[in-house]
């Protein structure tokens, strides 16, 4: 069965309005992470992230809560040369430098600790919801693989360690008139207006 489950968010300000939902679905565990950030600093941007996570969801996780930081502390984003597509540029080899740091492996054993508490307690709902309801007649129940991010004991990564997971991610940068899109690996982006690409 499906987890149809959905986590819903929305929010705006002045110039922009967002609106995410993400649902896991059919996938053993959800491996993806988002960023919405109304206001990146003075200059009236907004910023937006998807980052897919490949192997388990803490790299995602990670990307999540530092690109958007990375970025608005870029040169070329505060400095009297701005360049953005540089900044975004920047924040992206950035983070991938950051992710083989000792401080940045601490930050991801918190976060894969967090999303395995979190896991489980999920589990735990959904059991307790199917014991309450009958089977459907002719169910049956489809083989269940276990990810890396669903052990009983969460997956610890020691400082010199090779991570196992990763992430793509795309990027929309917004101000007033105009959008900056940045994307690592198969993640796109793409721009509608009142319904058409």
């Amino acid at each position: 069965e499906p987890i149809t489950t959905k986590e819903r968010r929305e929010a705006g300000n002045d110039l922009h309005a967002y609106g995410l939902c993400s649902m896991q679905g059919y996938r053993p565990s959800m491996e993806d992470a988002h960023m919405p950030c109304l206001d990146l600093g003075d200059k009236g941007l907004s910023f937006f992230a998807v980052f897919d996570g490949h192997g388990g969801a803490e790299v995602a996780h990670y990307a999540a809560q530092h690109l958007h930081e990375l970025v608005r502390s870029e040169p070329t984003f505060a400095g009297e040369n701005v360049d953005l597509p540089a900044a975004l540029r920047n924040a992206f080899m950035r983070i991938d430098r950051d992710l083989q740091t000792e401080e940045a492996r601490l930050q991801i054993n918190t976060i894969l600790r967090t999303l395995s508490a979190k896991r489980a307690a999920e589990a735990a709902s959904r059991a307790q919801v199917q014991q309450q309801q009958p089977p459907r007649p002719g169910y049956r129940p489809r083989p269940r693989y276990v990810s890396q991010g669903e052990r009983d004991e969460p997956l610890q990564y020691d400082p010199g360690d090779v991570l196992r997971a990763g992430c793509t991610s795309v990027v929309a940068l917004v101000d007033r008139n105009d959008l900056w899109c940045a994307n690592a690996g198969d993640s796109r982006c793409v721009l509608s207006r009142r319904g058409k690409a």
